[in-house]
């Protein structure tokens, strides 16, 4: 575990550094999809080879592989809740038994989507995006910890890549995998297509800001779910884990960390919106009116333990929010401030000096 801390901090120093050269030195679009594909691989070699007692899930998706490899002959579909998992162990284990090569593969399937997306990102200074993903708290917690739910995250936003490129078929291609590899994505998917058909920006502000009321007094996601047929359908037997969950070290009930976090970066987006200086970003609204209404049904999942696991479906979309600081006029000083925001986040988050 300690090896593994101290390996993860000393690499996200050296990207750091790198990060803070590329804004200096102001490479070309070459370079920075070049250094997204090797600190890709840097962290890919630390996650894949991690010890099995770094993150909380690790051992339980070993234990899962070894039941499959001795009992694969008599394995049934409905043994496990998504299919995606069993095609990919049946598929590693045509290859290794190894309970290294698994995790190893595991973490490939996660960190290999997530660099394709940025390198479908056109900017010029897509490196400094990629390393402001890599200093959130959630970059890791997906590759050592929730990593079905990581796997499903990085071929959603593949997906979502694509579907801006225009490749409808492949977009929902992808989003298939993703769902099969973790159901609860299937929220993404729809508030996305939802987000594409809004017009205005106000109508999601207009939901975040009620979800943050109905929150506070203490209406639940669940009772939504419940009154609603369709999306009892859909989701009830996918989440319901989360919904009938009882740890009791997991706070419930209205948490004002979360909506603060999401707050500030809600402001962040609507800065931009209103500002005007999204105009190189077509895509930028819709990117930010899904992040809003993903909030606002995060902030209506409080009352359920793991609701984190469930906000995390908007966090992914903090980092694309900040892509207009790559594209503003005084270009030096918007990089900067997005590399320190980065780096705050990051110390936030792992350095207790807090």
């Amino acid at each position: 575990m300690l090896d593994f801390e101290y390996y993860f901090m000393l690499l996200y120093i050296f990207m750091a550094i790198v990060a803070f050269f590329v804004i200096i030195l102001k490479p070309n679009k070459k370079i920075n999809s070049s250094l997204v594909i090797i600190f890709g691989i840097f962290w890919l070699l630390l996650f894949g080879n991690r010890h099995f007692d770094v993150g909380s899930d690790t051992n339980a998706y070993l234990y899962e592989y070894d039941a499959f490899l001795s009992n694969a002959k008599n394995y049934s579909f409905s043994d496990y809740k998504d299919i995606g998992l069993f095609v990919f162990m049946f598929l590693v284990s045509k290859i290794s038994a190894s309970e290294r090569f698994f995790i190893f593969c595991f973490d490939l399937l996660y960190l290999f989507p997530l660099i394709l997306v940025f390198q479908k990102i056109k900017l010029q200074n897509l490196f400094l995006l990629f390393f402001s993903f890599c200093s959130f708290f959630f970059f890791k917690t997906m590759g050592v910890n929730i990593m079905r739910q990581g796997v499903a995250i990085s071929f959603f936003l593949l997906g979502v890549m694509q579907l801006f490129e225009g490749n409808t078929i492949k977009a929902y291609f992808l989003y298939l995998i993703s769902f099969l590899f973790h159901g609860s994505i299937i929220i993404a998917i729809i508030i996305f297509f939802l987000s594409k058909k809004i017009k205005n920006i106000k109508i999601p502000l207009l939901f975040y800001v009620c979800s943050i009321v109905l929150s506070f007094f203490g209406f639940g996601f669940n009772t939504l779910v419940d009154k609603l047929p369709f999306l009892n359908f859909l989701l009830d037997k996918r989440i319901q884990g989360y919904f009938n969950a009882t740890d009791v070290e997991y706070n419930v009930g209205f948490r004002t960390s979360f909506i603060l976090f999401n707050t500030i970066f809600a402001f962040i987006g609507l800065y931009f919106g209103y500002k005007k200086v999204i105009d190189s970003l077509p895509n930028y609204s819709k990117i930010l009116s899904t992040y809003l209404i993903l909030s606002g049904l995060f902030f209506l999942m409080f009352t359920l333990p793991y609701s984190d696991r469930l906000g995390l479906l908007s966090w992914i979309f903090i980092p694309f929010l900040l892509m207009p600081y790559l594209e503003m006029q005084n270009r030096n000083f918007s990089l900067a401030i997005l590399y320190a925001l980065s780096v705050f986040v990051f110390v936030f988050f792992n350095v207790k000096i807090f």
